[in-house]
């Protein structure tokens, strides 16, 4: 594990993910540990939106040296308050079982779920030790619920076309068949007895959502049409967050965070969460 000034000569070198991988663990359990991990969050969705080219080499680099220059500041705070141990010991977590499920039955319209899975796959694989996933793509509601019933998924991420009323999967012939509330929430009541949170990367009701979490289940979802560019920048800050062990709750938030501190911040208001039927507030106090 670096030290503090060897974690400053990564950034002025321009190693900034790694600098601030080393930062958290560093800052392991300590008040300023949520912060480090935004930080990172807000890096990642920066290299992400140049290498697409959704964002001009100017706001790149801005936000690159404000990372940086806040990093600074933060390691600052974190050397006056750092306790005078040679080590910590690091905590025993176990792998989390990611569900990574994919339902578009509409040729015509892209969900861009490619650009979604291969941005959380990369979270994954650099934190290999806190997630297992595997990918399931063109779902009917017979495949959703048996690989969730005998795989042991402990989070399940679906990205899928809805509406108000349900969730589009395919069908039998691999056309377009509505799922709604009710159903899927049957279903689902089934066979979830691993899951411990449901990330619904789409557009799914309230009513659902609080219905789903009454069996003590973090649910997560929009409540409108989202961007899904703003749907990933939620993404990358919640798996990070998780990804460096924090709880569900503080996940949400960090993603939250990161998503109102792009250039989608206007779409923060349609994100939410539910556990035991009580909704998340959108607090930023992680």
């Amino acid at each position: 594990m670096a030290d503090f000034d060897e974690i400053k000569n990564q950034l002025v070198e321009g190693d900034i993910g790694d600098a601030l991988h080393e930062l958290i663990l560093l800052s392991q359990d300590s008040k300023y540990e949520s912060e480090c991990i935004i930080f990172r969050s807000r890096h990642i969705s920066n290299e992400k939106n140049q290498r697409l080219k959704i964002i001009e080499q100017e706001y790149y680099d801005i936000t690159k040296n404000t990372i940086i220059s806040d990093t600074l500041n933060l390691i600052s705070l974190l050397e006056n308050e750092a306790k005078k141990q040679a080590s910590k010991k690091q905590k025993d977590h176990s792998v989390q079982r990611v569900f990574l499920g994919e339902s578009n039955p509409f040729p015509k319209l892209n969900l861009l779920s490619n650009v979604e899975f291969r941005e959380i796959k990369t979270i994954f694989e650099n934190n290999s030790k806190s997630f297992n996933y595997e990918f399931y793509f063109a779902l009917d509601i017979h495949s959703f619920t048996n690989s969730i019933q005998h795989q042991g998924f402990e989070i399940i991420h679906l990205t899928a076309f809805s509406k108000e009323e349900g969730i589009y999967f395919h069908d039998s012939a691999d056309q377009a068949i509505l799922i709604k509330n009710n159903l899927l929430n049957n279903y689902i009541s089934m066979i979830d007895q691993n899951v411990k949170c449901f990330f619904f990367n789409t557009f799914i009701s309230e009513h659902l959502a609080s219905e789903i979490s009454k069996r003590n289940k973090f649910v997560i979802g929009f409540n409108q049409l989202i961007n899904i560019q703003a749907a990933i920048e939620f993404a990358i800050g919640f798996y990070t967050a998780l990804g460096y062990h924090k709880n569900y709750h503080s996940a949400f938030k960090i993603g939250y965070q990161n998503l109102i501190s792009g250039q989608y911040k206007s779409e923060g208001i349609k994100l939410f969460a539910y556990f035991d039927n009580q909704k998340i507030t959108h607090n930023t106090n992680v």
